[in-house]
């Protein structure tokens, strides 16, 4: 199969992820999926999935979850923007370590998300909301894992090696 076909493909699962139903506990605990995947992607490849695929993939997050378009857009950007500043330290650390930064990047992007809705919309911010933050970073190991594991010829890094 392609990259550019494994690419959408995960994005895609990522999108139905996030609209998934859950009970009302497991709505708190539901990792961003959409960002954690461009994450990985853009972890293991700046250069294919770039802020460009961040804020195509804001764009229908916006029109999947009808909150402010362009808001998931600036957020996702932002993230993958530091993710692309800071992606050859995060690389060096243990992936516990990642983990912790990969969390930074996602609670910046929640604040964000947040300060737009406080801002621009009245609708009710909820601080439990953060345990997204926590999820999705306890799933950064599970994903770097699930894609080194189902496609090795993608994620080999020359310079450094397995990840």
């Amino acid at each position: 199969m392609s990259k550019v076909f494994i690419i959408f493909l995960s994005l895609f699962t990522a999108l139905c992820l996030s609209v998934f139903p859950f009970n009302s506990w497991g709505l708190w605990f539901n990792p961003l999926w959409p960002l954690l995947t461009l994450l990985v992607w853009n972890y293991y490849l700046p250069n294919s999935v770039n802020i460009g695929i961040a804020f195509i993939i804001g764009l229908l997050v916006d029109a999947l979850g009808g909150g402010i378009v362009g808001l998931h857009s600036l957020s996702f950007v932002i993230s993958v923007l530091l993710m692309n500043i800071f992606c050859v330290r995060i690389k060096m650390f243990h992936v516990l370590q990642q983990s912790l930064c990969v969390g930074a990047i996602l609670f910046i992007n929640l604040s964000i998300v947040f300060l737009g809705i406080l801002f621009f919309d009245d609708a009710p911010v909820y601080l439990r909301s953060y345990l997204a933050v926590l999820s999705s970073a306890i799933m950064w190991p599970f994903m770097l894992w699930l894609l080194s594991t189902c496609c090795p010829s993608l994620v080999c890094d020359k310079k450094l090696g397995w990840h």
